[in-house]
């Protein structure tokens, strides 16, 4: 097993640049002879090895102000992955690519290289952006509040355009609004103090979401784009993040939505809700569908009550009825009480069927 290190690296393995206080590790390589030699994935030895690295007492400056970002080459013989690490309250680890081969065949294999230039050409200019990154940190002087979580427990995006007034928003997050691995966050306007929901999806119906709230059936949708902040879908003519067969393929999102105070619908029993929840929540649905759209995922942790009023929330799943479909692992909510299945269209039907099962009061 090897230990690569690139240009100005310390012996340790770490990058050190000069006049840089610490040595930080912003690329760890492992590298084998074999996949599998001595008995040991070096996709799990690389993780390791970028974990241990970041232990090291000179760094604790560093980890006190942000995630510890670092790169993880890993592979043995003609494979090779990329990785990337960070740490919150946890270390987490996620693959950038597949194990990629680098050998080379006979003919035709001028889209494999450069497939393979690709991945090592963003690799280095990802590097370049983590060490301004770095450069940017050392200037930072960090003052942690008592009583209020980390910095590294939240995304780095903190502005976005807004689609109506195309001002720029600022924005610092203020605590998850839920405990799941994909919890959208409550955050506060710098400029007015005023709260926001963000979240980062996958995919999201944009247009639906806009169906509604312009009918005061949905907070008002401030961003939905890239994570930058910068681009709107709703201001592109064509999506680049699309549908295949319910897979969804592109980059992903960042929403921002107004902040409705109230109480979720899986919080309240059913006797707690506006008598006429049903009537309500049908009529949202009317409106969708009359659109020719579908939500998909009509449960009560979808909805937020506030003021004797329903609002739909979560749009994830919501779109333009025969080009939608179901994600894969649907829960048991979905298949058993609409029928819905994984990976195929979501009918009208379906919304109705959850309508019906969840928020009609017997």
């Amino acid at each position: 097993m090897g230990r690569a290190v690139v240009s100005g690296a310390t012996p340790d393995g770490t990058i050190q640049k000069t006049g840089r206080k610490n040595s930080i590790p912003l690329l760890v390589m492992e590298y084998k002879r074999a996949v599998g030699e001595g008995g040991c994935d070096p996709l799990t030895q690389a993780s390791y090895s970028a974990w241990k690295y970041w232990q090291d007492k000179r760094l604790e400056g560093v980890r006190d102000k942000c995630c510890c970002p670092t790169f993880i080459v890993a592979g043995g013989g003609p494979y090779l992955a990329i990785l990337g690490a960070i740490i919150t309250d946890k270390y987490i680890v996620q693959r950038l690519t597949g194990l990629e081969w680098l050998g080379m065949g006979r003919v035709f294999e001028d889209n494999h290289l450069y497939r393979i230039a690709q991945v090592f050409d963003s690799l280095r200019e990802a590097l370049r952006e983590l060490d301004e990154f770095h450069d940017d940190l050392d200037k930072q002087d960090l003052k942690l509040v008592d009583g209020k979580p980390h910095p590294r427990f939240y995304p780095y995006c903190t502005t976005f355009t807004d689609y109506t007034s195309k001002a720029t928003k600022e924005f610092e997050y203020l605590r998850p609004l839920t405990l799941s691995n994909k919890s959208p966050f409550l955050v506060r306007f710098k400029s007015s103090g005023k709260m926001a929901v963000v979240k980062f999806v996958a995919r999201y119906g944009a247009e639906a979401h806009q169906i509604l709230a312009e009918a005061g059936m949905a907070p008002r949708l401030l961003f939905c784009g890239s994570i930058d902040g910068r681009d709107d879908v709703r201001n592109t003519s064509g999506e680049s993040t699309k549908d295949v067969f319910g897979l969804r393929l592109g980059p992903p999102r960042m929403v921002v939505m107004e902040y409705i105070d109230g109480t979720h619908g899986e919080v309240l029993e059913a006797g707690d809700r506006p008598k006429d929840t049903h009537a309500q929540i049908k009529a949202m649905v009317d409106k969708l569908h009359g659109s020719d759209y579908v939500f998909g995922d009509l449960r009560p942790p979808n909805i937020v009550f506030s003021g004797g009023k329903p609002y739909l929330v979560d749009f994830d799943w919501a779109g333009k009825y025969g080009e939608t479909f179901y994600p894969t692992e649907l829960g048991e909510g979905i298949t058993e009480h609409c029928e819905g299945k994984d990976l195929e269209i979501i009918e009208k039907d379906h919304d109705l069927a959850l309508l019906d099962h969840y928020f009609l009061q017997t």
